[in-house]
């Protein structure tokens, strides 16, 4: 009898703890281990929403301007957005050259991607606005430009064909040629074997001017300049000194060819997928990194031509104005390209 009440009463207590051991009626639910032995979150409070993860791709250098200002977008949405948004940044074309990004991006593979408006022609070719040459006067210019109707235009072209929404444009300033020999007129650039980024108007930019371009990545550009595959290539300030090309060009041409821009690009269909808040943490933080970059871009590029004048590069100035009649062939050979009434809302853009 004394067994039979011992098993009875080790019975009742427990169906009294697997009583408790259930849910309640308090409505609150905790964490558990799913069937990997990962932890749950539950939908108590303090609880986090499942993270969204966007892989950034940028093929600049961990030290440009460009991928320290997507350092502060990824911190300053990480941080906004209580760690529901996570921001994967590759830097060093670690995910690909800036086309394979840009096809990653359309297959769903990346995220968000960095590219300059170069490389995002050969897909948006309303790109080519603000890629034609001695097209802005000046900084204030061309930021007028791409932050106002025009650079709207852009935008809605790149989503409307390629699902593609614009965040920012960063700056590069104006681009120079940097030159192994010396470049005194226009005339002295003909025969010229410079390097050019693989966009058919650059090339045609250079030719217009009696060059003769090629293209090639920049990943090859000083072993080319030092074994004197090619004679010159072009770029910013900031990039000659970062990427040591002064170590084997002692000429800097000003000639403000082309007034560099980059955007910061993220798939539409990712974009949408994110809730309102977080949409508006994405499009702030992008807004900031902007002010951010340039900040920096034009602190850098003043520095680096001190830089270069203390190690002794020698900087020659070409008339802008007459470079820029020079190339106007680009101009009537793009015109299919490069609409009219676009050019002159460019042209009547005060900056």
């Amino acid at each position: 009898m004394k067994k039979y009440l011992s098993l009875l009463l080790a019975l009742s207590m427990a169906l009294t703890l697997a009583a408790c051991g259930g849910s309640g009626s308090s409505g609150s639910s905790t964490g558990g281990l799913d069937a990997s032995g990962s932890g749950t979150s539950g939908s108590g409070d303090g609880s986090a929403a499942p993270a969204v993860t966007l892989k950034f791709a940028c093929d600049d250098t961990t030290t440009s301007s460009y991928y320290l200002a997507l350092e502060e977008f990824e911190k300053e949405v990480e941080e906004k957005s209580g760690g529901t948004i996570a921001v994967d940044l590759y830097g060093d074309a670690a995910l690909g050259s800036a086309t394979d990004t840009i096809e990653g991006m359309n297959l769903g593979t990346i995220e968000c991607v960095f590219a300059s408006t170069a490389a995002i022609s050969a897909f948006v070719p309303e790109f080519y606005y603000v890629d034609a040459p001695f097209i802005f006067r000046n900084a204030e210019h061309a930021h007028a430009v791409v932050d106002g109707e025009v650079g709207e235009i852009i935008a809605q072209a790149s989503m409307d064909g390629q699902g593609i929404r614009i965040l920012g444009w960063y700056d590069t300033g104006f681009r120079n040629i940097y030159s192994t020999k010396a470049v005194r007129s226009i005339d002295e650039l003909k025969g010229l074997k410079i390097r050019t980024m693989e966009s058919d108007l650059h090339t045609a930019t250079f030719e217009s001017l009696g060059c003769m371009p090629t293209p090639m990545s920049s990943s090859e550009v000083y072993t080319s300049l030092s074994q004197g595959t090619i004679d010159a290539a072009e770029n910013c300030y900031s990039y000659v000194v970062n990427q040591s090309m002064y170590e084997v060009c002692p000429y800097i041409i000003n000639t403000g060819h082309f007034y560099g821009f980059c955007v910061i690009m993220i798939a539409e269909k990712v974009f949408q997928s994110l809730t309102p808040e977080q949409q508006e943490i994405v499009t702030t933080a992008a807004a900031n990194s902007v002010t951010y970059q340039r900040d920096l871009i034009d602190q850098q590029n003043t520095e680096a031509a001190d830089f270069l004048a203390e190690k002794g590069i020698e900087f020659i100035d070409l008339d802008r104005d007459a470079l820029k009649e020079t190339a106007q062939s680009v101009y009537t050979n793009y015109a299919d390209r490069l609409d009219s009434e676009i050019m002159e809302k460019i042209e009547n853009t005060q900056g």
